[in-house]
């Protein structure tokens, strides 16, 4: 419950002795920033009052508000921060072939998604279900990069509709699985990524039977996901 005064307090929120220290803004924004998104990645939207980010943050109310006009402004500013922390590991180049930066990229949003879980939730479910707000569109520009950066890593100069429908088909698979897999763990990390990376190589061949620009790429990079 939210409003001007907090009627709970949530288990490691305990307030510290607030240090006197002199930020600069941007440094400030990010504090709050930090403890709120740790504060939603383990608590819903709803239960998060402005109390609880600024006890986490160890600032006042009124340094909150300097800030962030609403906990709906903060929410909104925290999934963007968090969209752009993920998309940064996923499209952070790595050693290796196409198959190793795959594996990397699942394993960056796996990575957030167990630090985060109620958080990866509802972050993955955002951008699954709304392509309207601001938020929603900040998903699909992610979604987008991802995109080229997959086609660019993979050198893939020759691109047609049905690739790119793959692609983001496979990035939407990637968010359900993970959306599922934290609600009902019934399967190993390992094995869910390994799941995913698998779909990748097996959406990829069905495309490539009625796409002959894909059936090349993919025969091209065989030789990488399949080493002797």
């Amino acid at each position: 419950m939210r409003g001007s005064m907090a009627v709970h307090e949530l288990p490691g929120s305990r307030r510290r002795g607030r240090s006197p220290r002199r930020m600069a803004p941007e440094e400030r924004r990010r504090q709050l920033l930090d403890a709120a998104i740790g504060l939603y990645g383990k608590h819903t939207y709803d239960e998060v009052s402005v109390d609880d980010i600024t006890v986490a943050a160890d600032v006042s109310r009124a340094l909150f508000y300097r800030y962030f006009s609403s906990p709906a402004d903060i929410y909104q500013a925290a999934m963007h921060q968090a969209i752009d922390s993920v998309l940064s590991q996923i499209t952070a180049r790595v050693e290796g072939s196409l198959a190793d930066q795959l594996r990397q990229s699942l394993r960056a949003i796996l990575d957030y998604a167990e630090a985060h879980p109620n958080g990866g939730v509802v972050l993955l479910k955002h951008g699954l279900s709304d392509s309207t707000s601001e938020t929603g569109q900040h998903f699909d520009d992610a979604r987008l990069k991802i995109v080229e950066f997959l086609f660019e890593r993979g050198d893939v100069s020759e691109r047609t509709p049905l690739m790119d429908m793959t692609v983001r088909a496979w990035i939407n698979v990637v968010m359900v699985a993970i959306v599922d897999w934290l609600q009902e763990p019934k399967i190993t990390r390992a094995d869910l990524e390994e799941w995913l990376f698998n779909q990748f190589m097996a959406m990829s061949a069905a495309t490539g039977i009625q796409d002959p620009v894909s059936a090349a790429v993919m025969e091209r990079l065989s030789g990488e996901f399949f080493p002797d």
